[in-house]
């Protein structure tokens, strides 16, 4: 593993839509990392993946922080299912 990739897994830095930055601690789901991050507001989440295309998908949230990761999860599921279902049309 890099340097690199070992940063990348440790913190993800964010630029937020009002310009404010961040650093968000990422997790990990079947090999994509992801990230929750609250939102003002009682139970506003986003929550943002980062698969291996490069190109993160991000959604905003509401409910507890526990349905925000459960809802990326399921987003990372149906991501690897499409890779899978483009890998076996491309052959």
């Amino acid at each position: 593993m890099t340097a690199i990739e070992l940063l990348r897994r440790v913190l993800i830095f964010h630029q937020q839509p009002n310009g404010a930055h961040g650093f968000v601690r990422p997790m990990e789901y079947r090999g994509v990392m992801y990230a929750v991050r609250a939102r003002p507001g009682r139970d506003e989440w986003t929550w943002t993946i980062y698969p291996n295309d490069g190109r993160a998908r991000s959604s905003q949230f509401t409910g507890t922080r526990d349905e925000a990761i459960a809802t990326a999860c399921r987003k990372i599921d149906f991501w690897l299912t499409e890779q899978t279902r483009n890998l076996k049309n491309s052959k």
